[in-house]
């Protein structure tokens, strides 16, 4: 009969994270050790996927605000109409 971490370790598996990452309350939404907010300042709407994740993260109008993995901020920096919070 197993305990509970090895429960832990396979949700950990199927995230993508360690075990230690688990025990961080961003771990628990499916996002990397920290959370990073992005701005939205174009005119439309933005969707960008992330290239670790392959989440989709969307802004629905100017000035939308998302919380996206911290493991993808660096890639999504570069991202026309888009920064850091």
């Amino acid at each position: 009969m197993g305990c509970c971490g090895d429960k832990r370790t396979a949700v950990a598996i199927a995230l993508g994270t360690s075990n230690a990452d688990m025990h961080t309350p961003d771990a628990r939404h499916g996002l990397g050790r920290a959370g990073v907010e992005f701005e939205y300042t174009g005119a439309q709407t933005l969707r960008v996927r992330g290239p670790i994740t392959g989440r989709d993260y969307w802004f629905a109008q100017p000035g939308a605000r998302v919380v996206v993995d911290g493991r993808e901020a660096s890639s999504l920096i570069g991202i026309p109409n888009l920064r850091r919070a």
